[in-house]
């Protein structure tokens, strides 16, 4: 079983787990411009992996692919990828597999500039 941990962005800065409070906390100040981020259950390396994160693969040799942005889509954690040429959204499973080899370099929250 997965450990159930959130982080929240909020007034430029991001508060983990127990920083903020209990969940109720978290959603009584959730907006738009403060989102909360679950954790995923997997790790990049030493990093843990929040909904939001931006990963990036060594394999990765696309320049159009800067990074994959964690989501949760149909029932699952994936990573998407915006095409920097022509704005296509592309998804792929999100797994131990992937994440073993990965980083996280940022999140779309405090480091947009990565995926630009």
């Amino acid at each position: 079983m997965r450990e159930i941990k959130f982080r929240i962005f909020e007034d430029g800065v991001m508060y983990k787990n127990g920083q903020y409070g209990e969940l109720d906390a978290y959603i009584e100040r959730m907006t738009e411009n403060s989102p909360i981020m679950q954790f995923t259950g997997f790790r990049c390396k030493k990093n843990e992996v929040y909904d939001g994160d931006i990963i990036k693969h060594p394999k990765a040799t696309e320049p159009e692919e800067k990074g994959w942005v964690v989501v949760w889509k149909d029932f699952g954690w994936k990573l998407k990828c915006v095409n920097l040429v022509n704005g296509e959204e592309l998804f792929t499973e999100f797994s131990n597999y992937f994440a073993n080899d990965c980083d996280v370099i940022g999140n779309e929250f405090e480091n947009p500039e990565l995926l630009s």
